[in-house]
């Protein structure tokens, strides 16, 4: 599938269920990986078409030796980079 194909598959199937409504605040949680920073990408190209507002919010569970802070500190210019609103709470968790 193409790019501008999935686009048109996600507007098309937020349209059809009423999934967003005009002004919604929509709260997308990203974990850095690739299949939410996808959701992150194609709800933040279709935003102003649909007329929703994103925020971001990212969860740092603390853990693999620092690795999720480097996550978090993507995901947190990737929200800055594409200037959307991004929420970072640190939760110090057991493995």
């Amino acid at each position: 599938m193409q790019p501008l194909e999935l686009k048109e598959k996600v507007k098309e199937n937020i349209r059809r269920n009423k999934l967003i409504d005009p002004g919604a605040l929509v709260i997308v949680s990203v974990s850095g990986g690739p299949d939410s920073l996808c959701l992150l990408h194609l709800l933040s190209q279709l935003r102003e078409e649909l007329h929703f507002a994103i925020h971001v919010f990212h969860l740092d569970h603390l853990t693999r030796d620092g690795e999720s802070t480097q996550d978090a500190r993507y995901v947190e210019s990737v929200a800055e980079n594409w200037n959307l609103p991004v929420t970072m709470i640190e939760a110090d968790i057991e493995e």
